[in-house]
């Protein structure tokens, strides 16, 4: 029996909330590194925390602005509040749940290409791979550059390309040109930063993406941008997308799909969505949603059909949980290749002193939400995604 497989198990959470945690988190966000680290290393006994003294501390995202809105201070506080939260990580935390089999494997051994017990062997020649993260969470980057690792030297295997689409360009002329400097030229990634204006237009440090970026630089791994321009998004979530349907350039977009609908209504997941006042902008909210989906599975499935081989897509969990935002609407594009493989990055709980699996108070998801969920520590502090 392969030891790095488990059988998933349910249990209660510790006795700290969540809360309890993301309030400590923010605390130490706001934190220097040396500061950080002496706090992690003589951290106080949380359970001797009173909830009015936990209150108390500075809560990461109360008054934390959107992260679409380019403000300074957001990106400086995210980069300081991501070098504090990286030292309070434990890595052995990361385990694949395989909801075909229920299974729980250790991508230490099984994301190695070349092991017999590879998870990525049986993968086919044309695949898209669509990775749903939470934006900014260090274990989640670096769960993605082990996963583009194992694609790049399958991808050497079996001679075919590998490619990176990333969520935090968009798919536009200025960009693509510049991610191919970048990769292919003497660019710098701050230049990147500056020529596309990454920071001001996504929100989150392109820090938090540097050691996926050099490593498909160093390899020659070509990388797109699949995003909708921001000025489009920002005129939907205005006037809703009837004004932009049908023209040049614009994608086909699908209103009808009620689960998908349904879903987002319920969680409201993106910045406009949350703070939507009546009905009508909600829908807008929806109606930018699903023209970004669109507009990404378009680029993907241009790329898919230029250069085939294996395609690796990371876009924010809520396009990829559920198979309903992005995985049916590159499925419809794509006729003839195998279905996206799906993986949602997810935080947890851990028990630690077994085996250091996540546990859950709630049923384990299933092959519904996606072929992999892979479950990390919860990331702390900053809610947005």
């Amino acid at each position: 029996m392969d030891p790095s497989n488990h059988q998933p198990h349910s249990r209660k959470a510790g006795r700290l909330h969540r809360w309890t945690v993301s309030s400590i988190a923010g605390f130490i966000s706001l934190l220097t590194v040396r500061e950080s680290r002496a706090f992690l290393i003589h951290r106080p006994n949380l359970g001797s925390i009173s909830k009015r003294q936990l209150l108390t501390l500075p809560v990461a995202g109360a008054l934390w602005p959107s992260p679409e809105a380019g403000n300074g201070l957001q990106i400086k506080a995210e980069k300081a509040y991501a070098r504090a939260e990286a030292l309070s990580f434990n890595t052995d935390c990361s385990r694949i749940l395989d909801t075909a089999t229920m299974l729980f494997h250790d991508p230490r051994s099984r994301l190695q290409h070349g092991s017999p017990s590879f998870l990525l062997q049986h993968l086919p020649q044309k695949q898209v791979i669509l990775l749903g993260e939470e934006h900014n969470h260090p274990i989640h980057s670096a769960s993605e550059l082990d996963l583009l690792k194992a694609l790049h030297g399958l991808a050497r295997e079996s001679g075919v390309p590998l490619t990176l689409g990333l969520e935090m360009f968009d798919h536009t002329k200025d960009h693509k040109e510049a991610l191919k400097e970048f990769i292919f030229g003497s660019m710098t990634l701050s230049e990147l930063k500056r020529q596309t204006e990454m920071e001001k237009r996504w929100g989150w440090p392109i820090a938090s993406k540097s050691k996926l970026m050099h490593f498909a630089k160093k390899h020659q791994i070509t990388v797109f941008g699949c995003n909708a321009p921001l000025r489009v998004n920002r005129y939907i979530e205005e006037k809703g997308v009837d004004g932009l349907l049908g023209r040049p350039g614009m994608p086909q977009v699908d209103l009808s799909n009620m689960a998908h609908r349904e879903r987002f209504f319920a969680e409201r997941h993106s910045y406009s969505a949350a703070m939507a006042r009546t009905e009508e902008e909600l829908q807008h909210a929806y109606e930018a949603q699903a023209f970004r989906e669109d507009w990404m599975a378009s680029s993907v499935a241009a790329h898919a059909k230029e250069r085939e081989g294996l395609l690796l897509v990371i876009a924010g969990r809520n396009h990829v949980a559920g198979r309903l935002g992005l995985p049916c609407r590159v499925r419809q594009r794509l006729q003839g290749w195998a279905d996206p493989l799906t993986v949602v990055m997810h935080g947890a709980e851990w028990n630690t002193k077994k085996r250091s699996l996540p546990m859950t108070d709630r049923e384990w998801p299933d092959y519904s939400e996606a072929d992999w969920v892979w479950y990390v520590e919860h990331k702390k502090g900053c809610p947005w995604q």
